[in-house]
């Protein structure tokens, strides 16, 4: 199976988990879900560098960053999660995103940088929000 097939395979948990109708209420199964679709681009991304498709990792890549994203603002929301747990999504996400933002500086269109820009914005945010609303509720 090709890079890109993956990754497609990739996209359809990713809706699952958090499409406009999620396919499941239930958190834990929307979690597995998320899961399997960072499987799936990790699998993707390692297709795709032993291949050399490096627009194929790319997009791994911003997938990658923004399921764990999209996840650990899943779990800010309903933490059945650890602190810590959420706090390693959002620096996953990071990564991921940072990578993608740095190799495809020279060869991605400026739209699809400016999306992973706003998605670093967005993943900082929200991990400074979770952050500082623990440091204060505990005191």
């Amino acid at each position: 199976m090709s890079s890109e097939a993956i990754r497609q395979a990739g996209n359809v948990e990713y809706i699952k988990a958090f499409g406009s109708s999620p396919a499941s209420n239930f958190i834990e199964l929307r979690i597995g879900y998320a899961e399997e679709a960072k499987r799936l681009y990790m699998e993707a991304s390692k297709k795709a560098t032993n291949t050399g498709r490096q627009m194929d990792w790319l997009s791994a890549m911003k997938n990658l960053g923004v399921t764990c994203m999209k996840l650990a603002t899943l779990l800010v929301d309903n933490p059945i999660r650890s602190r810590e747990f959420i706090l390693y999504q959002f620096r996953e996400a990071l990564s991921y995103l940072s990578d993608a933002l740095y190799h495809g500086r020279t060869i991605k269109p400026l739209i699809w940088l400016n999306e992973i820009i706003n998605n670093v914005n967005d993943c900082c945010g929200s991990a400074l929000i979770l952050i500082v609303t623990e440091q204060t509720l505990s005191y």
